[in-house]
């Protein structure tokens, strides 16, 4: 018999039997149920932790007002310190600031938003890390880093920070602060935008008010004239190239992409054991399998032995 008539019996034979007995199938082993819930349950976990946070910031809304809340109470604070120091935070400062907390000398950079608005803390000017922050921070939180004398630590801040010199003559509505900005560039920060302030910026200035901006395509503030927010030539600057103090980043999740990797491997993994499983029921489902030969029994039946191959 040649292979093409063969496997046309076979497959008339499993006709005859499915008409008889119904499809065989076999039963899945015990382990493949677990990879799906484990499936299952990895995404929702990741899902999760992403809509979380974004509920309980009341969504977009929520944290627009809560990030321009938190500006509006930096500037407040960097007002009142340049009425007591005569400048805004920066290199310079740092020394009157020591003369009355020198208890503080290890906390006072140079460099980051995080270094100058530590200063801002110290004095008393701002009560805690919490306005800081691009959105919402537990009492539990704040509670903790005080008990454990952490300030400002990396990721702990999202405002940029203008330096603004004692010497330098300030314009009437000077930036102060702003976010999001991205680090080490004059461009604001295009993603973070659109994933949390509707592709809005908030700028906070020495005036008092803060405002939010609708940025363009390329993360760039357009300010009339084919000029953006940055340009020196702009009054809010006075000529002057700004000088701009990024908060120190922290490191990334960095667990998210091996875990991402790894429910993908399972995902695949599952769908290739389940693809031979239905093909092993189709192509090697056997008349002869303990399945079949038992209902054969019970049904009073003498099982039928399997044919040797022609």
């Amino acid at each position: 018999m040649s292979r093409k008539e063969r496997a046309m019996s076979e497959q008339q034979t499993q006709s005859d039997h499915d008409e008889e007995w119904g499809p065989l199938v076999t039963p899945s082993p015990w382990w493949r149920s677990w990879v799906l819930w484990a499936l299952v349950g990895g995404c929702l976990v990741l899902a999760f932790g992403y809509l979380v946070p974004l509920l309980r910031h009341g969504g977009h809304g929520g944290q627009m007002s809560n990030v321009r809340s938190n500006a509006e109470q930096v500037v407040r604070a960097l007002s009142a310190f340049k009425e007591k120091y005569g400048s805004y935070p920066n290199e310079d400062t740092i020394t009157e600031v020591l003369k009355h907390h020198p208890e503080a000398k290890a906390l006072l950079g140079r460099t980051s938003s995080n270094d100058f608005f530590r200063q801002l803390i110290v004095t008393g000017y701002v009560d805690g890390e919490s306005p800081f922050f691009m959105g919402y921070r537990s009492s539990n939180e704040v509670a903790k880093d005080k008990a454990s004398g952490r300030m400002l630590e990396a990721g702990e801040c999202a405002f940029s920070y203008v330096v603004w010199k004692k010497d330098v003559q300030i314009p009437q509505r000077a930036p102060l602060l702003m976010v999001p900005l991205v680090p080490g560039h004059l461009v604001f920060d295009l993603k973070l935008s659109s994933r949390k302030l509707y592709r809005r910026v908030i700028i906070g200035y020495s005036d008092g008010s803060v405002q939010s901006d609708r940025i363009d395509s390329n993360g760039k503030l357009p300010c009339g004239g084919g000029k953006h927010f940055f340009d020196p030539s702009l009054p809010h600057w006075g000529g002057k190239v700004p000088r701009i103090a990024w908060p120190d980043r922290k490191a990334g999740k960095w667990y998210y992409l091996p875990v991402a990797v790894l429910l993908v491997a399972i995902g695949v993994f599952w769908w290739l054991s389940r693809r031979r499983h239905f093909r092993d029921n189709r192509n090697e489902g056997s008349l002869y399998s303990p399945q079949h030969s038992a209902q054969q029994a019970a049904d009073g039946k003498t099982p039928e032995a399997p044919q040797p191959p022609h």
